[in-house]
């Protein structure tokens, strides 16, 4: 899956918390890039990569880490994970998955 259709997908509440991104334009630039690929030049690419991509790659990142604060919860803020990150291997138990009928690790 490509950004451009990622984009595609996101729901409208997201977008308007990020109205800095012009979500229309990135999701259009796969028709572009798909359609009339012929008329893109090195220079805007390089432009796209170095000004419209940071941007994104900053409202990705911190949608990411509070959806992970989410998942967490309030059983494993910062001070749990710390005392995970000090077991053997510095394995984070609490964000590991678990079969069903599995217990976590104490």
């Amino acid at each position: 899956m490509t950004l451009a259709d990622a984009a595609g997908r996101l729901s409208d509440e997201l977008k308007k918390r990020h109205p800095q991104i012009p979500w229309d334009q990135v999701r259009g630039f796969r028709n572009v890039a798909t359609h009339a690929y012929e008329s893109l030049h090195l220079k805007q690419i390089g432009a796209i990569i170095d000004q419209d991509l940071p941007p994104i790659s900053k409202v990705v990142e911190q949608e990411l880490a509070e959806r992970d604060e989410k998942v967490r919860g309030d059983t494993h803020g910062p001070d749990q994970l710390r005392n995970d990150a000090g077991r053997e291997g510095g394995e984070r138990t609490a964000s590991r998955e678990h079969a069903p009928g599995e217990e976590m690790e104490r």
